[in-house]
């Protein structure tokens, strides 16, 4: 009886052997399988098997020992770039966590990332985007798709991935906390915790800017479907712009917390942004103004500090930036197998924190 012929293509035996290194990378093997033990667990023959180890070693990704192949590390680690405004990095703690969870978790995934600083305003950008346009690395983590559009940037040299939805309206990778659920969520965790009279804030930036308007259309779709009376009385946009001073910033959110704490109608209110809950918190508190005590707040956790203040039954709305750093280099290690599994946007779902607090301030003695 003959010898069956062993129809599988080169190149799916390549990816097989490929995501084999992904793996060993992840568990921190350097040791290799034998051709033979590779035609086992991949399906190929050894003739096709043994051409792509030699290609591999030409490459210096396995390099050949007395005791047999061994991965070279360096060399088989997906490069990475992740671009952040340095600004932002400070000031917004969300990129930030991203960038180090995402580089804690990196080598799960057979890839090293680097951190690409990025000057501003605008000109001061241009010795990074230099940088990241002559690199040779493939992938490309970008948080702040505006400043390289100003540039020009040639997006279609590198498979660039955007963590901010605002993104999807350049129709590019995106993967990204999905907003509306945030506020749909925070909605729903209010009124699960008894309260029943929200008030809504959000900076006048936040109606150009997608994932912030997303958060408060969540927000209000929640509300009327959980029949919260939430009307355009109810909503206190705070009238910021760029090029404010500080002292404008402060005497704006003071003025919003003054007319909400005067209104003497609301048990709670959801801030669609992270950036100026501890600064509205701490400054209403440092006046004396005072919100009722039994007050309901909720935001995303990114920047808050406020959230362990006693007065305030603080609760926050998850980034999910574990998850979004694992979806981001789950794509980028599968693109690289050449098995995209990209579907545009990919929306990562959030999750609450310290809705004890919120709880407890109502009287429940557990979380539903």
């Amino acid at each position: 009886m003959g010898t069956i012929r062993n129809n599988q293509s080169r190149e799916v035996t390549k990816k097989k052997i490929l995501s084999l290194i992904r793996t060993l990378l992840a568990q921190g093997e350097n040791a290799f399988p034998s051709e033979r033990e590779l035609a086992v667990r991949t399906g190929g023959s050894r003739g096709v098997i043994r051409g792509i180890l030699e290609e591999l070693e030409s490459q210096d990704r396995l390099r050949q020992t007395p005791n047999g192949r061994i991965l070279n590390p360096r060399t088989n680690r997906i490069p990475l770039l992740f671009a952040a405004i340095g600004r932002n990095m400070v000031e917004n703690r969300s990129w930030a966590k991203l960038w180090f969870t995402l580089a804690r978790m990196a080598p799960e995934y057979g890839i090293q990332p680097e951190l690409i600083l990025v000057g501003w305003p605008n000109e001061k950008a241009l010795p990074a985007i230099r940088q990241i346009q002559e690199s040779n690395t493939k992938y490309l983590i970008v948080t702040c798709h505006e400043l390289f559009e100003w540039n020009q940037f040639d997006f279609d040299s590198k498979f660039t991935i955007f963590p901010d939805e605002d993104a999807s309206r350049l129709h590019r990778h995106v993967i990204c906390l999905d907003n509306r659920e945030a506020g749909r969520l925070a909605a729903h965790t209010l009124f699960e915790a008894g309260f029943r009279r929200p008030a809504l804030i959000q900076d006048d930036f936040s109606f150009s800017y997608l994932p912030l308007e997303e958060r408060a259309e969540g927000f209000r779709e929640a509300c009327r479907t959980l029949d919260l009376p939430l009307t355009a009385q109810d909503f206190f946009p705070i009238r910021l712009y760029v090029g404010i001073s500080e002292k404008e910033t402060l005497q704006r959110v003071v003025e919003t917390g003054e007319r909400i704490a005067g209104a003497n109608r609301y048990d709670s209110l959801f801030y669609v942004t992270d950036e100026r809950v501890p600064l509205l918190c701490d400054t209403l508190m440092d006046l004396g103004i005072a919100l009722p005590e039994q007050m309901g707040i909720i935001s995303l956790n990114a920047t808050n500090t406020s959230q362990h203040y006693r007065r305030f039954p603080f609760t926050t709305v998850s980034a999910a930036t574990e998850e979004l750093a694992a979806k981001i280099l789950e794509t980028v290690a599968a693109e690289e197998n050449g098995e995209s599994i990209f579907r545009n946007p990919v929306r990562v779902k959030p999750g609450i924190h310290n809705i004890e607090s919120l709880y407890k301030k109502k009287g429940h003695e557990t979380c539903a």
